[in-house]
C-alpha cells in the first residue's frame, strides 16, 4: 500500500494509518479531512480549490455543511476539538452557502426566461387569431 498506510501481520487483519504521511490526492482526502489541525484545514483548502463541476467537491461540502449546521445547532457547549472542527470546516461551508444561493439565483433566472418565452409563444397565438379570425369570417367560415 502507499505511504501512510502499515500493515499488521495478516493474522490481525489491521492497518495503521497516519494521516500526515498520506499523499495529498482526491483518494485520501475524505482521510484527511477527517484529521486535526493542519491537516484537515490542508484538506478543507484542496477541497476548494477543486472545480466547481467536480462532484465529489458538491457532495463533500454539502457532507460537511450539515456537519457544521448540525453542531450549530447543538445545546451543550462544544468542547475545544470540536470549535476547532467548526472553524477548520467554515470556509467550506461558507463555499457551500455561497455556491448554493448562486444555483438558486441561476434557477430562478432560468425559470423567469421560460416563463417570459411561453408568455411571448402566447402572445404571439392570440395575435395571430386576433388577425386570422376576421379574414375567415369575411370568407363567410366559420370560427370552428
Amino acid at each position: 500500500m502507499g505511504a501512510g498506510v502499515y500493515f499488521l501481520p495478516n493474522s490481525l487483519r489491521t492497518a495503521i494509518v497516519v494521516l500526515h504521511q498520506l499523499p495529498l490526492t482526491l483518494d485520501t482526502m475524505w482521510l484527511r479531512l477527517m484529521g486535526r489541525r493542519s491537516i484537515q484545514a490542508q484538506a478543507v483548502s484542496e477541497l476548494l480549490a477543486l472545480s466547481m463541476s467536480e462532484s465529489f467537491r458538491q457532495v463533500s461540502l454539502q457532507h460537511l455543511a450539515q456537519l457544521q449546521l448540525t453542531m450549530k445547532t447543538r445545546t451543550k457547549k462544544l468542547s475545544k476539538d470540536e470549535r476547532e472542527l467548526m472553524d477548520n470546516f467554515q470556509p467550506a461551508y461558507e463555499a457551500w452557502e455561497r455556491e448554493t444561493i448562486q444555483r438558486g439565483f441561476v434557477q430562478g433566472i432560468e425559470r423567469d426566461i421560460e416563463r417570459d418565452i411561453e408568455r411571448g409563444r402566447e402572445e404571439e397565438r392570440r395575435q395571430m387569431l386576433s388577425r386570422t379570425v376576421p379574414v375567415l369570417l369575411r370568407a363567410g367560415l366559420s370560427i370552428d
